[in-house]
């Protein structure tokens, strides 16, 4: 009689079918959280009860149409609005994601991944270190940007077109402002946009709202810029023998958090671009200044840089143009400035010294050897005397 073949493990056997349903599942909870995150954005732009409490005065009474309309009374992002769109941003682990913290509190440290959940009647105990310098505080705050949820395209085009609405009336504003020669109030700021006192104010809380959400769901890509921002020019500096001044990651991601805030407000999503390949221009540029800026012990202005920069290019095509090192008048000439300008923007290129900088000695051979290899105590500013 033919024997009956069993069928392989992994073709066609229980593990395949276990595992298309675990995929299947998987692919559930996803649908499942996405239609959860876009539910709380949607919510998030229709709520403004507990923003409107917090107003000075009713959006419907005189005071608030008289009231002048400037970047202090309107510009400035509420922290109501920021904790409503961290919170809409925020991860969700499914309808249990509380309970799985309450578990995942008691897990073992040695855990990895893995969620510890407790027995009945078993107590547990929590072994927590607290530190409050400032390195933890940062490594923590990286942490919790990791867990914000990903911007879909329509994501971004739902809040982007937010904030372009808000940008459209800011350009009305500036608009009266230039008739009138003083802000205009917010009851003509509303006639000239064809909505009410109570509508405008209601729309500019939305978009700043919406606003919030688009910096918070993105403050990952600050990270990554700057830290590669950071561990370039770290290995630039030590690589050189001049003095460079470090460039602190928390001041790179202060730096970038301004140019994202930048892009949200130039975002137009109507063009069909993602908002992180829009965004990451601005944050480069901003996190750009800032290490420009704070590299050195003194500022150099961008024009000088671009200068200095422009020089550096010039003078390697003339090498390679000449087959030699060019002249000073030659290399001006290009450039087109004059000799005594260009040695302006070279000594300005040149970094600073400290004269309390101890000199060590060099152990070698032959013209290598300049002394024992140790140091006397002497500084830069006993050969500079």
């Amino acid at each position: 009689p033919a024997a009956e073949q069993k069928p392989p493990s992994g073709r066609g056997g229980p593990r395949s079918t276990k595992r298309t349903e675990s995929d299947a599942s998987r692919a559930r909870r996803r649908n499942d959280r996405k239609a959860r995150f876009n539910e709380r954005l949607r919510s998030l732009l229709a709520n403004d009860a507990d923003e409107a409490l917090l107003q000075p005065y009713r959006d419907d009474s005189p005071e608030a149409a008289d009231q002048v309309a400037d970047l202090r009374s309107y510009g400035k992002l509420s922290e109501e609005a920021r904790l409503k769109a961290k919170e809409a941003v925020r991860e969700d682990g499914g309808p249990d994601d509380e309970g799985e913290e309450d578990a995942g509190a008691t897990a073992p440290a040695g855990g990895r991944g893995r969620t510890a959940r407790p027995s009945a009647g078993r107590v547990s105990k929590v072994r927590a270190t607290v530190s409050e310098t400032g390195t933890d505080s940062m490594g923590s705050y990286i942490k919790s940007l990791g867990r914000h949820e990903l911007l879909t395209r329509e994501d971004e085009v739902l809040l982007g077109r937010q904030v372009g609405i808000l940008t459209e009336l800011e350009d009305r504003r500036l608009g009266l402002e230039e008739e009138l020669l003083r802000p205009p109030t917010f009851a003509q700021w509303a006639e000239a946009t064809d909505h009410t006192v109570p509508s405008l104010k209601q729309q500019i809380r939305r978009s700043h709202r919406a606003k919030a959400a688009l910096i918070e769901a993105n403050l990952r890509l600050v990270i990554t810029v700057a830290r590669q921002a950071t561990k370039k020019r770290s290995a630039t500096s030590s690589s050189s023998s001049r003095g460079s001044t470090a460039v602190q990651f928390q001041d790179a991601c202060q730096q970038g958090v301004i140019g994202l805030t930048r892009a949200t407000e130039k975002f137009n999503p109507d063009l069909g671009f993602r908002f992180s390949t829009y965004a990451t221009w601005w944050i480069q540029k901003e996190v750009r200044r800032n290490v420009d800026e704070q590299s050195r012990t003194v500022r150099v202005p961008q024009s000088a840089l671009r200068k200095i920069n422009d020089i550096r290019i010039k003078e390697r095509v003339l090498m390679t143009e000449l087959g030699r090192r060019p002249h000073d008048e030659e290399l001006a000439e290009k450039c087109g400035m004059t000799v005594s300008r260009l040695n302006f923007y070279r000594n300005s290129a040149n970094e600073v010294g400290s004269l309390d900088r101890t000199v060590d000695a060099r152990r070698g051979k032959g013209s290598m050897s300049t002394g024992s290899g140790g140091s006397d105590g002497a500084t830069m500013d006993t050969f500079v005397r």
